[in-house]
């Protein structure tokens, strides 16, 4: 049989949240499960923060485990050792090894849970010094909960998702706070106040000692360009001079709590941190996607993977640091996600939008998108179908394509044809 068919045919048409099926799998089954996990939940920035922290640890000598979601052009992407995704006959292998283990004892997972099994099993026999764990939903329902951790990270929260983790950023908070480990470090970025007040709750009730970036970290000589961010960050154990080659400003935010991060590490692990480590962990670090720049026949391009109202937020924002305006976006949005309220807020920057209209289930549609762009008043814009991406790209000088994780690997795998 073919394993990755298999594993494709384990993609649920609904949501499946909870923990039962892989508490069941422990009982049952003596699979090992690695102990030296970073736990890292919030509504964005967590495959950055991820990103940058794993560069860190790589240069300070680790063997750095991560699994990732979601996947930009390949599923193997999302479980990777120092940077370089599985090999795809390990990966096959694995399928069928967990597969037989299953069919055994007659348990079922969904795709999410046993790419996460299949991830520790992994880990764990790679021996591995320490894994980054990126939750895929929520937090306390999630798959990647059932690892013990070192270290939680929650990342900024912000709404999405609302129809599965709830409307109001406090019940969002919640499932991301679920994450929170007796008597295990939890790291929490900048928050709203709702937000942290539900955060020190679980920390408190969990005796997890709580620290908080904003009270623990200062950030100076910001400076911005079309290179990259540049700023001073003075934290409880020194000074630094960062530098990363990512552009959205946004990742400001993202590196200082991978910073901090590795040094509340390095004392938990007792490993010695560097400010070497640290700055070329940071400059070296790559992730795909977020305002990031690409070359194209000689035209340079952005991808953004901004898919919610935070994101596409702190996206604008880092449009504006740039000084971009008059841009061709590229625009693709699920229509549960809400593709009015995003691209309004991208209309100040454009100078014409091209509405993707690809075949997916949950694409809008082409009478969604003229409904779109009439009820936002957009006058110069061109509905595109997917089997003309290619030639629109080389054709038309799109400066931005942003939307959708799932539209930036389309377009990152066309431009990587």
């Amino acid at each position: 049989m073919d394993p990755l068919k298999y594993l494709e045919e384990l993609k649920p048409s609904y949501m499946s949240l909870g923990l039962e099926r892989l508490e069941n799998l422990k009982e049952k089954i003596p699979i090992q499960f690695p102990e030296n996990n970073v736990i890292v939940a919030g509504t964005n920035g967590k495959g950055s923060t991820c990103a940058f922290l794993s560069s860190i640890l790589k240069n300070s000598g680790f063997k750095v485990g991560f699994f990732s979601s979601p996947h930009l052009i390949d599923v193997s992407e999302r479980i990777r050792i120092n940077n370089e995704p599985i090999q795809k006959d390990d990966f096959k292998k694995y399928i069928l090894f967990l597969k037989e283990i299953l069919d055994k004892n007659k348990i079922s997972l969904t795709y999410f849970e046993f790419l996460t099994v299949l991830s520790l099993i992994y880990f764990k026999e790679k021996n591995t010094d320490i894994n980054l764990l990126e939750v895929g939903l929520g937090g306390k329902l999630d798959a990647t909960n059932i690892a013990s951790s070192l270290l939680g990270i929650i990342t900024s929260i912000s709404y999405d998702h609302t129809k599965i983790l709830g409307n109001s950023l406090k019940k969002i908070a919640i499932e991301k706070a679920g994450i929170i480990k007796n008597s295990v470090p939890t790291l929490v970025s900048f928050q709203k106040k709702p937000v942290l007040r539900v955060i020190r709750e679980e920390a408190l009730k969990k005796s997890s000692p709580l620290h908080q970036l904003k009270e623990e970290i200062n950030i100076k000589d910001i400076r911005i360009s079309i290179d990259g961010i540049s700023y001073r960050l003075i934290t409880p154990q020194r000074n630094y001079e960062i530098f990363t080659n990512f552009l959205g400003e946004y990742q400001i935010e993202n590196s200082a709590l991978s910073i901090r991060a590795a040094e509340i590490l390095s004392e938990r692990m007792k490993f010695p941190l560097t400010n070497e480590s640290i700055q070329r962990g940071i400059s070296s670090a790559q992730w795909e996607c977020r305002l990031k720049k690409y070359e194209n026949n000689g035209k340079t391009i952005f991808i953004d993977g901004a898919h919610n109202i935070g994101g596409i937020k702190a996206l604008s924002k880092s449009l504006q640091k740039l000084n971009f305006n008059n841009l061709k976006i590229g625009f693709f949005s699920f229509k549960d996600k809400n593709p009015e309220k995003l691209l309004k807020k991208l209309l100040p920057f454009s100078k014409k939008i091209y509405f993707f209209n690809l075949n997916n289930e949950r694409s809008p549609g082409f009478e969604e998108w003229l409904r779109i762009a009439r009820d936002l008043k957009i006058k110069d814009y061109e509905i595109v179908e997917e089997d003309k991406i290619g030639e629109v790209i080389e054709k038309e000088k799109i400066d931005l394509f942003t939307g959708s994780l799932y539209f930036a690997g389309e377009v990152l795998k066309w431009l990587k044809r």
